[in-house]
């Protein structure tokens, strides 16, 4: 075992950092969490302010960033209000494979991170 962490251990601490220090967060879950020395997958659970949960998915390797994710925003009835995934569907839209499901039906969107993700919820409030 390496005295130094891993590319993919810095980088699941670097977004439970951001979990636990973002003003929107009210307290997140690992529910799952497997690296090795090349790549990892990472899913929490997201308690953050009125009463909204945010799911979130990443699988990280070192040569590729982000492969696959998703972060679905629901309500406190379950409802979806807002789920940015890169999922191989919708292909007609420009930025395939990345796109966001409204409540308004499915928009292309570039890939984003979990700190977008947290400031555009934000957004939705101001």
């Amino acid at each position: 075992m390496s005295l130094y962490p891993s590319k993919v251990r810095q980088y699941f601490d670097s977004l439970k950092n951001l979990l636990a220090t973002h003003p929107l967060v009210m307290d997140f879950t690992a529910i799952r969490e497997r690296i090795s020395s090349t790549d990892g997958l990472v899913q929490f659970d997201v308690e953050i302010v009125k009463h909204y949960r945010l799911k979130v998915f990443e699988y990280y390797s070192t040569v590729s960033g982000v492969v696959s994710y998703r972060y679905h925003l629901q309500d406190n009835k379950n409802t979806i209000v807002r789920r940015w995934d890169n999922a191989p569907h919708h292909s007609q839209l420009a930025t395939f494979p990345d796109h966001v499901h409204t409540p308004k039906g499915v928009e292309p969107c570039k890939q984003p991170d979990l700190k977008t993700v947290l400031d555009l919820i934000d957004g939705f409030w101001n």
